[in-house]
């Protein structure tokens, strides 16, 4: 068994609106993290927080678990904690404003060796991150206030090469839209 959980309660305060769910390609971002990664995963949950009356309303025919992060504003690792206990069997984690991530990634992470997994493009470290089952409820026992990272650099973890920059392509910006070549549309 093996859960895919999309980090998604963010406020996008840079781009100033929800993000997820501006178009790429005529496709909502976290549409494009969510159907790509449900091919390697048998349950995907999607953690919510400062957009979650919208977001759920989105993702309402995309037949997933929604978590309701209400404590969102004290950063993205407490949506971690709030999507672990959600989870069954290994873990694959994602922000929900990585939508470039290829399935070839996906699959060397599968492919790999080890209870954590990074992807790494270049000799730079990204997402998603596996979690083995036992590792992902160590994790639950971190303060909200520690991080993934941290977590992981406490831990032997295998990175795995990929060639795949979309591990470190997030949308944070219009900039990032445009800067990638993919159409945007409100």
């Amino acid at each position: 068994m093996r859960t895919g959980i999309v980090l998604a309660g963010g406020k996008a305060s840079r781009v100033g609106k929800n993000k997820l769910l501006m178009h790429i390609d005529d496709k909502p971002v976290i549409f494009h993290v969510i159907d790509t990664m449900r091919d390697y995963v048998d349950n995907v949950v999607v953690v919510v927080g400062h957009y979650a009356e919208e977001l759920t309303t989105a993702l309402a025919s995309k037949n997933v678990t929604i978590v309701i992060n209400t404590a969102y504003d004290r950063g993205m690792f407490s949506s971690v904690l709030a999507g672990l206990p959600h989870a069954q069997g290994d873990v694959i984690m994602l922000p929900g404003d990585m939508p470039l991530i290829a399935p070839t990634t996906y699959e060397a992470l599968l492919r790999a060796e080890g209870n954590i997994r990074v992807p790494s493009h270049q000799g730079r470290r990204g997402h998603p991150i596996f979690l083995a089952e036992t590792h992902a409820a160590r994790l639950l026992e971190e303060p909200v206030e520690s991080n993934v990272k941290a977590f992981r650099n406490r831990h032997p973890f295998t990175t795995v090469p990929v060639e795949d920059e979309g591990i470190l392509v997030d949308f944070d910006t219009r900039d990032d839209f445009k800067h990638h070549a993919v159409k945007e549309r409100d």
